[in-house]
């Protein structure tokens, strides 16, 4: 009655047959085979991954906050801890259904490379960077999108980059040579129990004619050498939305992390040029990441933190998504900052003893800040 719901709540999202997870948490069979491994990730905090803060009072400010509250936590505690009894199956819940088809629905189209990539069977895979040319006759409107990897085993996530085609007479600047696409904006992601983003009726992103997809992909071999072709479906808007979404990078490519830095901060800042309602963040750094946080400072008023991440993990790309959309006036400004851990303290990190430069590779670093956003 209790704990099947907890973990329907929390874990079966990922834990199911052919999942993402590397087990199944279904059934009470499921649960109680891996009852000691349960207990021990979620007694230190590893799962359910969710990495905000919780809020000082009042419900969470994240409508897809997967963290346990403290009396749920309690309650599979003591139930992994005691007899693990059963209980009465009529009090079981309803089995989730996962589609194993499009979560979003038949797709309008589809963007897919014309070639899939190699995955290695063992060893760290450099994100790999997949470019394909699109032939829309005109500009889209995109009311729902999903990113479907073909061997979901290996993929790990994947950030979706549309980049328009240049104007006439455009020149890239430095910071464009740089973080060009980056500053663009993720246009959809794939992350471990997220890779849809579905808006509202009135809400939608553009996809420019003539532009180029971007696929940004982090592979982890398994010990199977195998092929991916991640694709990209689309449901097109019946209309122009009332609303357009956009996606804001707060960027720092000048970043410059010394040798042995246990807890090197780097800022940045976005001004913001009008009324702004955010609607999600995804922070994003490498290897050496270790905390990130948002604030923001209205015009003459006090900075207020908007999303604190005291351990960021560079497993789980995350997005939080507002319950509420944040009003941000016209005139605030928007901080980004990350911190960085270069030391040998780090058991992830490649080389304590080098300068870490921005790059994108994951033994290089990012400080992104992405922010999702509309305009009231």
């Amino acid at each position: 009655n209790q704990v099947s719901r907890l973990v329907q709540a929390h874990c079966v999202e990922c834990h199911h047959k052919n999942g993402i997870a590397p087990f199944s948490l279904e059934t009470f069979k499921d649960v109680a085979a891996h009852a000691g491994q349960i207990k021990k990730v979620v007694a230190n905090g590893t799962m359910p991954p969710w990495f905000a803060a919780p809020p000082a009072k009042g419900p969470s400010p994240w409508v897809n906050d997967r963290s346990l509250a403290k009396a749920e936590k309690d309650d599979l505690l003591a139930w992994l801890n005691g007899d693990r009894a059963e209980g009465d199956k009529a009090d079981a819940p309803r089995p989730r259904t996962f589609d194993p088809d499009w979560k979003i629905g038949k797709p309008d189209a589809i963007v897919k490379p014309s070639k899939p990539v190699n995955v290695k069977a063992e060893g760290i895979m450099d994100y790999q960077n997949v470019f394909v040319e699109t032939d829309f006759a005109e500009d889209k409107w995109v009311q729902a999108l999903e990113v479907r990897p073909t061997a979901r085993q290996v993929v790990h996530h994947v950030l979706v980059f549309v980049i328009p085609p240049k104007k006439e007479g455009e020149k890239p600047s430095a910071f464009d040579a740089v973080a060009r696409d980056e500053r663009q904006g993720y246009y959809a992601i794939y992350v471990p129990g997220n890779c849809t983003l579905v808006y509202p009726e009135g809400f939608g992103k553009r996809f420019p004619k003539g532009s180029k997809v971007r696929f940004q992909i982090h592979y982890t071999p398994n010990g199977t050498a195998t092929e991916d072709a991640t694709e990209l479906g689309m449901i097109f808007a019946k209309e122009r939305p009332k609303y357009e979404v956009h996606v804001a990078g707060v960027v720092n490519p000048a970043l410059s992390i010394p040798p042995g830095a246990e807890n090197h901060a780097v800022p940045s800042l976005l001004p913001v040029p009008f009324d702004a309602k955010i609607i999600a963040f995804l922070p994003h750094m490498h290897l050496r990441g270790k905390a990130f946080r948002y604030e923001v400072a209205p015009k003459g008023g006090k900075s207020e933190v908007l999303l604190d991440i005291p351990r960021y993990d560079f497993n789980w790309q995350l997005r939080y998504e507002f319950v509420e959309p944040r009003l941000v006036p016209k005139g605030s400004i928007l901080w980004a900052t990350g911190w960085y851990d270069n030391s040998d303290k780090n058991p992830a990190n490649p080389d304590p003893t080098k300068t870490v430069k921005w790059g994108k590779q994951t033994y290089d670093e990012m400080m992104l800040g992405y922010v999702e956003y509309y305009r009231p």
